[in-house]
């Protein structure tokens, strides 16, 4: 008996650091900014992705992507442009999966700071079939989404590997 014990906490002891953070909190410090940005204008997001990982964790369609260390552009949209999006899907609960590839498209796979896009450049998301497509005038940048709808970016923070673009309305494939 003994002997089970101590195999366990070695084998406990030998989980590295970084997945036993991972395995914390849902997010991490990118979720929690997120949250708390402009007095919780961004909160339904953070909400949002917490709910579509318990639901789509386990059959491998969604991850943490927020603490999986990989670089990230991630377009987080306000709590309006959310209520939105419900109303054109039916509801809250309409389209599970729609909502969880909504939220994998407005996630940009590597890291973009604002003077990086290109007009015409194409960026890819983890809703890989497809990407949207950076247009700059001016000075200025927005992403077109599939459908041909604009979301300009302008103000981002960083945390770690991810750049967050809080925005006024939804990418949408």
């Amino acid at each position: 008996m003994r002997i089970c014990l101590l195999i366990l906490l070695a084998l406990l002891g030998a989980v590295p650091a970084t997945q036993a953070q991972q395995s914390g909190e849902l997010g991490g410090e990118v979720l929690r900014q997120i949250s708390q940005a402009d007095n919780g204008k961004y909160e339904r997001y953070a909400t949002e992705y917490k709910r579509i990982y318990a639901m789509y964790v386990g059959d491998g369609t969604f991850a943490d992507y927020l603490t999986d260390r990989k670089k990230y552009t991630v377009i987080v949209p306000d709590n309006v442009a959310i209520e939105v999006y419900y109303r054109s899907e039916g509801s809250v609960n309409g389209n599970p999966p729609r909502l969880r590839n909504t939220i994998k498209y407005n996630i940009l796979k590597g890291r973009f700071p604002l003077d990086s896009f290109r007009d015409g450049q194409t960026l890819y998301t983890l809703f890989p079939s497809n990407p949207v497509t950076a247009s700059v005038r001016k000075g200025k940048v927005w992403l077109v989404d599939k459908q041909g709808n604009r979301v300009r970016l302008d103000q981002s923070f960083e945390v770690g590997n991810i750049i967050v673009y809080p925005v006024k309305t939804m990418l949408r494939y």
